[in-house]
């Protein structure tokens, strides 16, 4: 960490505020380092990739998702009557907060914790003399090593995106996601609303090539039935999945069942008539705080929370051609969340668009992502005229088929999308180098692979999250 002019390590923090539910609403929404400060003295230093996230955790987590919830708890614990979590968060009303906001979250923390040797960063040793590792954290380190963890991440964002509405705010109070329950044995993951699993991901009952993972969405039944009148119509529309009866207790009777593979249903997931089936049983969970924060992991919540994840990537000049993407457009475009290996994609996006979003103008770097119009697909795909810079929702929604671009860069945004029908019929921001302006056939190969060539051609009003057969090619 730099030398300050005034010596003082925390130069350039926020101002001290009491720990308070207020002040960790407050926080922003981005990377970075904060402290607890108890009578003048920092007792705590802590690092995060969501400040407003994270201090709010502290205040109303458990012991083992937070190191601070739990050292302030063994201050606190009395033989026979340990702390409660509001008896911390009471102790911490007392101490004062102040955060950072830092991409260099890691370095900046290790800096402070050796200036200062805060009291609570110190690991608790166990009688084995050995650093403490919750189960909860032993439970995802199972999970991230195994073969499942990418297909467990993209289908709970799938899932949330359509069920919870400002997800990373309801985190914990009306939604939880476990890891590796114990409910059942094979689970991997469990999304809880209330008193009840509302996603469920398991391993397959038998081995594959491929690592799919089998699942289960309860949804509900009378919005099924406007589209799809019969259990029949249904098959016909979503053919890899099933329907069964369900009967937990909190959503009613009107309720089903829906199995199958997890990309099948990240798939369906993205066709906003069976979504509204997914929201209209949710929403009213939603309204009271859910009874399954015990079984909460916050290290996978994190990972499946986190807007980008973008690693080095080697430069590759070539252009784009059809065949270098074909493949790209073949696979399922189940996979709506974080490429790796495209920081050197983002960084010349950055700049061939001013470091502003294509669409809205902003220019929060932390918000902005490169996304890709023919589908990512390695090196040759990496190219600026294949890509634009887009604001983190936006991108998303690209690539869900739910807004799309015309050739003259005119941006279209499908019916039912009411939060962004402002941004439709206007013309996209451009790079000035001819060289980096979006390919206008890809830009159609985009459209084609969502909506289907007649409405191409024809202008019909694409239906939204619908692809059709034979869409992969080109």
């Amino acid at each position: 960490m730099p030398d300050t002019p005034s010596g003082d390590p925390l130069s350039g923090f926020s101002p001290a505020r009491p720990y308070t539910r207020d002040a960790a609403g407050d926080a922003p929404r981005t990377p970075g380092v904060h402290v607890v400060v108890e009578s003048g003295v920092v007792v705590y230093v802590g690092s995060t990739g969501d400040l407003r996230r994270r201090l709010c955790q502290h205040l109303t987590g458990n012991r083992g998702s937070s190191v601070l919830h739990d050292q302030v708890g063994r201050l606190l614990d009395q033989p026979g009557a340990p702390a409660a979590a509001a008896d911390i968060a009471d102790w911490l009303a007392h101490c004062d907060l102040r955060w950072l906001k830092t991409d260099d979250t890691q370095g900046v923390k290790e800096a402070l914790v050796a200036t200062l040797g805060p009291r609570f960063n110190r690991h608790v040793p166990k009688e084995s003399g050995l650093p403490e590792v919750s189960a909860k954290q032993r439970q995802f380190d199972r999970l991230k090593s195994g073969r499942y963890y990418g297909g467990v991440l993209d289908a709970v964002r799938a899932y949330l995106h359509v069920a919870v509405p400002d997800a990373a705010d309801k985190e914990r109070d009306y939604w939880t996601l476990s890891c590796l329950p114990a409910t059942h044995a094979g689970r991997l993951a469990a999304v809880s609303m209330k008193r009840m699993e509302t996603f469920v991901l398991a391993e397959p009952a038998e081995q594959n090539e491929h690592p799919v993972i089998t699942c289960f969405v309860i949804v509900r039944w009378s919005a099924l039935r406007q589209h799809w009148p019969t259990f029949q119509a249904f098959t016909d529309a979503f053919p890899d999945l099933t329907i069964y009866h369900s009967d937990y207790a909190d959503p009613g009777p009107d309720q089903v069942r829906v199995d199958g593979w997890h990309h099948d249903l990240i798939a369906a997931f993205r066709d906003d008539r069976f979504a509204a089936a997914v929201r209209d049983l949710t929403e009213p969970l939603l309204k009271v705080r859910t009874m399954q924060t015990a079984g909460h992991n916050d290290q996978l919540t994190e990972q499946v929370l986190k807007v980008d994840n973008l690693a080095n990537s080697p430069d590759d000049s070539r252009a784009i051609e059809p065949e270098a993407a074909s493949e790209g457009r073949r696979r399922r475009l189940a996979e709506v969340t974080a490429r790796q290996g495209q920081a050197d994609f983002r960084r010349r996006l950055m700049k061939a668009y001013g470091n502003r979003c294509a669409i809205t103008g902003c220019d929060t770097e932390a918000a902005l992502q490169a996304a890709h119009i023919d589908p990512y697909d390695g090196p040759a795909t990496n190219q600026v005229n294949n890509g634009l810079l887009l604001r983190a929702d936006l991108h998303n929604l690209l690539d869900r088929g739910l807004i799309w671009i015309d050739e003259s860069y005119v941006l279209h945004v499908v019916a039912g999308i009411a939060h962004y029908s402002s941004y439709h019929g206007q013309r996209i921001r451009l790079p000035e180098r001819a060289d980096d302006l979006p390919d206008p056939e890809a830009l159609l190969r985009h459209r084609r692979a969502w909506h289907g060539f007649h409405d191409v051609v024809e202008g019909h009003e694409p239906d939204p999250g619908r692809r059709t057969a034979g869409s992969s090619s080109p």
